[in-house]
């Protein structure tokens, strides 16, 4: 009788999990792109470059640098400001954010400056 109640309950609460449904959206910003995610507008724009210690693309650097860049986004009828880098420096800055339920990430910045 133990066993199959906690046979029935690992059922239970197999059954009973939804998984979230999960859309991915890449947009290359310019400036501002605007797309609709499950039929909601939503408006991203990088701000302003804060920092880029990237390595040139000719050059060969014992570390890559990275850039950091400040961004808005507006979802929701709500503005968010926030900055990531294209490499995570600890404490100071992430390469990705969870903001109004969206994930962000900060993969590039283009073009590559030369030496």
């Amino acid at each position: 009788m133990k066993l199959s109640f906690y046979t029935l309950l690992m059922l239970f609460i197999f059954f009973s999990c939804k998984k979230a449904i999960e859309t991915t959206t890449v947009a290359t910003l310019q400036k501002c792109t605007s797309v609709m995610i499950n039929g909601k507008p939503v408006r991203c724009c990088m701000d302003s470059i804060l920092l880029d210690s990237r390595c040139p693309s000719d050059v060969v650097c014992v570390w890559a640098g990275t850039a950091i860049a400040s961004f808005s986004l507006e979802a929701n009828n709500t503005v968010y400001h926030f900055s990531l880098a294209t490499l995570p420096l600890r404490y100071l800055y992430s390469s990705d954010t969870i903001i109004a339920g969206y994930k962000i990430k900060f993969k590039n910045l283009y073009p590559y400056h030369t030496s």
